[in-house]
């Protein structure tokens, strides 16, 4: 009877969906298979675990590069300051050139500039050694 009336709907409702999964399960259960016993939806879901990895790699990458960035900019604004040289909140996390920068190059310009502009043109010679 449930099968009749989900193959008579015109679009699977949430509700229909659930129960025949529940009934998929019932049967499933009494002839010892599931849902890996069907290519089409095992190959379904690996797919979705294959983009859901990879998504979720994409993301723990992205949040790696935003928390090294922000730790080598705290870096810098701390070797500036205890050097005694004013330095903006937001320093050096704006600065394209500094994204790009080898942290070797960022730590040797935090340590000889004079101030933020001088630390840019550093990391801009060394950008073009």
């Amino acid at each position: 009877e449930q099968i009749h009336l989900a193959l008579n709907e015109e679009r699977l409702s949430k509700g229909t969906v659930q129960c025949l999964e529940r009934l998929g399960a019932v049967l499933g259960e009494r002839e010892g298979t599931g849902p890996d016993d069907d290519l089409m939806l095992r190959s379904l879901r690996d797919k979705a675990r294959a983009e859901g990895l990879a998504q979720g790699l994409a993301q723990g990458v992205a949040q790696a590069y935003k928390t090294e960035l922000e730790r080598r900019a705290a870096m810098v604004r701390a070797v500036m300051i205890a050097r005694g040289l004013e330095v903006a909140a937001d320093f050096p996390l704006h600065e394209p050139l500094f994204r790009q920068a080898d942290v070797d190059d960022a730590g040797v310009a935090a340590f000889s500039c004079v101030d933020e502009e001088d630390f840019v043109a550093r990391l801009r010679q060394a950008a073009h050694r």
